[in-house]
């Protein structure tokens, strides 16, 4: 037999695709960025799709912080071109902060406000229930001077450690015993003039000034912090402890009597 005659078929070369997606994680923000705002892409998981339209960014979901793969396509604009290849990224879980890592010392006594945290490093921040502005801890892990309430502790987001912001720890610091109220002394040392007595003064109030002591020959002159008589007494200071006050005194000119021309 004859060779047959030759048949030409033509393949055509298939649709080119769309490129494929550089979508990166911003871990302090929480974000996914890098969308084109014209295109359109899908995000898959399993069964969970996320369409994304006209947008440069997302904000990422916490069920979407998983520790698993995501596949990420840019979809084809028009018939010309076919969806791109997937990107793979891989969206990490919060880290969380053992608990027995981070101690709190109560207020010693109410609001000293003298409370601290412990164990709280650089890489986490903190925050007062009820406040807004988180604080970076410290290279030490000691946070002091804290007023008594609950706080949340977590690690810090960061983009060079590819770390979400962590999840929340609640510590407490207690409030501080009421402190008792406490008399203090004030001894009044007259320096040989009349006695005067003591006084018990409640902490936080002014002494109350007593009356002038006398001494023969003398003037009383006012009461003083120290036995030099350098600094005067200011009967409208509250005192905090206990204290001693000084009387000094002006010794009286000696009255002297005339003469008669005579001498006598």
């Amino acid at each position: 037999k004859f060779a047959s005659l030759i048949i030409t078929k033509t393949i055509n070369a298939g649709l080119p695709r769309e490129a494929t997606p550089a979508i990166k994680i911003d871990y302090e923000k929480e974000k996914l960025t890098g969308f084109l705002v014209d295109a359109k892409y899908k995000l898959f998981l399993g069964n969970t799709i996320i369409e994304i339209e006209n947008q440069a960014e997302i904000t990422i979901a916490e069920e979407m912080m998983s520790d698993q793969e995501w596949q990420i396509i840019r979809k084809a604009q028009d018939s010309t071109k076919l969806d791109s290849d997937p990107q793979l990224l891989t969206i990490p879980k919060r880290q969380a902060i053992p608990e027995n890592s981070i101690k709190s010392v109560d207020e010693s006594i109410l609001g000293k406000k003298d409370g601290q945290l412990q164990g709280v490093l650089s890489t986490m921040e903190y925050r007062l229930i009820g406040t807004t502005e988180w604080i970076v801890g410290t290279d030490s892990g000691v946070i002091a001077n804290l007023e008594s309430g609950e706080y949340e502790i977590r690690y810090r987001g960061s983009n060079s450690l590819q770390t979400f912001h962590g999840t929340l720890l609640k510590k407490t610091i207690k409030q501080g015993k009421q402190e008792l109220e406490k008399n203090y002394t004030v001894v009044f040392d007259s320096t040989g003039g009349s006695i005067v007595k003591n006084q018990q003064v409640k902490r936080g109030s002014p002494i109350i000034k007593p009356k002038n002591p006398t001494r023969e020959g003398y003037k009383f002159d006012g009461w003083f912090t120290e036995r030099e008589l350098i600094n005067a007494w200011d009967f409208t200071t509250t005192i905090t402890e206990d204290i001693i006050l000084y009387a000094k005194w002006e010794k009286n000119q000696e009255e002297t009597i005339p003469t008669s021309p005579e001498g006598n």
